[in-house]
Order: C-alpha cells, then structure tokens, then sequence
C-alpha cells in the first residue's frame, strides 16, 4: 500500500500532487475523452510498485515525449519483478493513468501491481509484455469507480478484478471485463 508519509518526505508526493484537480480533465491525450476538458499544459504522474515499494514521479509537458533518464526509471520501477527485465512503458498508458484520476478529482498516485511481464516468463507476448498495460490501485479511489472511470474515458481495455481488489488497464482495442 502506498505510504503517503514516507513519499511526503521524499518529495514525490508534492512533485505529483502539484498542479492537479482543476486544470486537467478527461480531454488530456488524443483518443481519450478527445474534445472534452480543458487542455492542461503538463501531465503529473506518481507510480509506487507494491512489491518493491520503489516509486518514481513524473511531471512532462503535454505534446512531447518523456525524458530518456525518466523512461528508464519508469522501466526500471515497473520492471518484471521474476527475471529482471525491463521495458519502456507506453506514454499512452501513463497519460491514460492521468486522465482518468482528473476525471476522479483526485491526484494521479497509483500503486502498480504488476507492470511489464517479461515474455521469457510467459512464453507469449501480451500487452503487460509490450509495456503497453499495467494493474493497477488508485488512492483513494475504490477498484470498481476506477474501473468505471477508466471505461468511460474509452482508455483501451480494463479489467476489474474484484477479488484482489485491482484494476488492469492497456492500450489495446477498446473492451471491459470483470474478474
């Protein structure tokens, strides 16, 4: 679970938290609630994996492409956590986390469950292999109004696992499911 008091003091919290609420709506990436919203002009982003309790905020402007030395961290805190490997996550997804905690009102701070899956442990390649999907917490926010919101937003495939209390989000074809 994400530890708001150590993230505090770690700066990361701020870093995320800064400038969300108002100014960002479901509108913020092309194919995702396109035409609704206000445009903001960065997108702020905290992601705190379970397992290893590493984090790594992001703040990046709109229309361009992230850091090399934020996408490594990015790989390297969602990396597969059985064989080590990493891979880039798609911007898409991390705008699609954003979008979908503004269409919440609540800052985009997310406990990854699981992020890449190496396709050496799974012997095939899906979305979780391409960097492309991620299960996901949202504080705060419970899995089911996640899910809900996420759907609404049209952000490519999302799964609510009810049992772990979870959520799958990709950026693949537009679909939902219950788990």
């Amino acid at each position: 679970m994400i530890d708001r008091r150590r993230l505090l003091g770690s700066g990361v919290l701020a870093l995320a938290a800064a400038g969300l609420g108002g100014g960002i709506s479901a509108g913020i990436s092309a194919g995702i609630g396109a035409g609704s919203g206000i445009a903001p002009r960065a997108l702020r982003l905290l992601l705190e994996h379970r397992t290893s309790g590493e984090h790594v905020g992001l703040a990046w402007p709109l229309e361009t492409e992230l850091e090399p030395t934020t996408t490594a961290r990015v790989a390297w805190v969602l990396r597969d956590r059985d064989t080590g490997e990493q891979h880039p996550i798609d911007r898409t997804l991390l705008a699609a986390l954003v979008a979908t905690a503004a269409a919440l009102g609540v800052p985009a701070i997310y406990e990854v469950l699981d992020g890449f899956r190496s396709p050496h442990r799974l012997g095939a390649v899906g979305l979780h292999g391409l960097g492309r999907a991620l299960d996901v917490r949202l504080a705060g926010v419970p899995a089911a109004r996640l899910a809900a919101a996420a759907a609404a937003l049209g952000c490519g495939g999302v799964g609510h696992y009810r049992a772990a209390d979870f959520v799958h989000l990709d950026t693949g074809a537009r679909r939902s499911w219950s788990g």
